[in-house]
């Protein structure tokens, strides 16, 4: 992947958002993150309105044809690098406002980060990746080490697959000078994938769609529209290979393809310190007025997010 020439911020824009959000500064923040099973990126900050740009004649993640981009592999330009470690990911939950950031950053910088997918290792997975992803033809030099890692090591909390967000949180991350009131502006430059596969997947309790635990259908939807319908024990996951821009299943002699438009579906800020790590609050699959888990396809590279900080630092992930 690359770090392009970026500009955060115009005077005109500052002024609007510190009108809409009562605060004489804007904050903003760049970042290019994983996608399509995992990936990696960079961010950069600007504030006060003025204006601040990144530039880069070198590619901030570089691999050779069909390298897997394990952590830290790849010519990385950006001025911080956060790679997702047990001990800087939380699985299932999102940071709180006084969560302990992972990586401190000044207004105007970039951080490079690799993300990791839930895919692969998940309980009803098998939490064991070589082996998963192994049955659909992986080899295991092409598994992520650092989803190994977290699989094997990650204690931070108790895993409750009925109750628990499935997605792995990286962050968060501290925004010098960000402080409640400011506003964030997140700009994904780049995505890159860091393995040629991806899952496509339907769990239960899992989608906005989900049934409740109770068995029945959440609020503003009828069973009839539960996903996957009410009564099927099924949890879907279909392996999906990524070739030439492209997502490709495979099944028997049938091949369907589609082209690929890789996202962040989880960007955010930390909101609450409601309850410990695991307090309903803090679950990873319900957005949040900080963001979360919004999976918004259209932004991708070149997309802006504007989000409202709320802590000291804003706390992104």
């Amino acid at each position: 992947m690359g770090k392009s020439s970026i500009n955060l911020s115009g005077e005109d824009t500052a002024n609007l958002l510190a009108r809409r959000f009562g605060r004489r500064r804007v904050l903003q923040m760049a970042a290019a993150l994983g996608a399509a099973g995992a990936g990696s990126g960079l961010v950069g900050c600007g504030h006060n309105g003025h204006n601040a740009a990144a530039t880069a004649s070198t590619p901030t993640r570089a691999a050779s044809a069909g390298q897997i981009l394990q952590s830290g592999v790849g010519t990385i330009q950006a001025d911080h690098y956060l790679a997702s470690e047990p001990d800087k990911v939380l699985w299932g939950y999102v940071p709180s406002t006084d969560s302990t950031p992972v990586l401190r950053m000044r207004s105007g910088e970039t951080v490079t980060v690799d993300t990791v997918s839930h895919e692969g290792i998940m309980e009803d997975q098998g939490r064991d990746p070589d082996a998963w992803f192994g049955e659909h033809g992986v080899d295991p030099s092409e598994v992520l080490d650092d989803a190994r890692d977290i699989a094997a090591n990650y204690d931070r909390t108790e895993r409750d697959f009925d109750k628990d967000g499935p997605h792995i949180v990286t962050g968060p991350v501290y925004v010098e000078g960000a402080e409640p009131g400011d506003v964030l502006k997140i700009e994904t430059l780049e995505t890159s994938l860091r393995v040629p596969y991806g899952v496509v997947s339907s769990r239960h309790g899992k989608g906005a769609l989900r049934k409740t635990p109770e068995g029945g259908a959440p609020d503003g939807i009828s069973e009839d529209e539960v996903m996957p319908p009410i009564g099927s024990d099924e949890n879907v996951s279909v392996f999906t290979r990524a070739e030439n821009d492209r997502g490709i299943m495979r099944s028997g002699d049938l091949e369907l393809t589609f082209p690929l438009r890789p996202f962040m579906g989880m960007m955010g800020v930390a909101t609450t310190s409601e309850g410990d790590l695991t307090d309903e609050s803090r679950n990873s699959i319900p957005p949040t007025l900080g963001g979360g888990n919004i999976d918004i396809r259209h932004l991708g590279s070149g997309s802006t997010f504007y989000l409202p900080v709320v802590a000291d630092g804003a706390l992104f992930y």
